[in-house]
């Protein structure tokens, strides 16, 4: 019934089950650095250079710069994000800073309070958010 091959159209659906997560209640000062996945739901004062998917949940909050495979916000950001591949930001987006991928989806209701950038063919897709609350990350 289901393809397990398929290609999703939305990278929290393509999140691996071994994400690392960062839960509400922590705070992380400093440099994140790794090639896993990462789900981010706590706050961060520093910046990251990661090889896999970035997922910064609400009511996460990141203070500094993003740079990522892939990289997915549905917090707050004061700072600059750079995915390397494919960049999404969901409804509840707030983003202070510049964003930069080869892809850019943007929801409905996201804030971004500086330049859009796409480094790949195409322009910035637009969509209506039609999930409610955080991703299934790892089903």
């Amino acid at each position: 019934m289901f393809n397990n091959n398929e290609k999703k159209r939305r990278l929290t659906d393509n999140i691996h089950k071994s994400q690392s997560i960062l839960s509400e209640s922590s705070i992380l000062t400093g440099t994140l650095a790794g090639d896993s996945d990462y789900v981010i739901y706590g706050s961060i004062d520093g910046t990251c250079d990661l090889a896999g998917t970035l997922m910064l949940q609400k009511p996460g909050k990141w203070t500094g710069n993003i740079t990522a495979g892939n990289v997915v916000i549905a917090g707050k950001v004061d700072g600059d994000v750079q995915a390397r591949d494919k960049l999404e930001l969901t409804a509840t987006a707030r983003i202070a800073g510049n964003i930069t991928g080869q892809t850019i989806a943007i929801a409905e209701g996201a804030v971004v309070e500086g330049n859009v950038s796409m480094t790949g063919k195409g322009g910035v897709s637009y969509f209506e958010d039609r999930r409610t609350g955080p991703a299934n990350v790892g089903e």
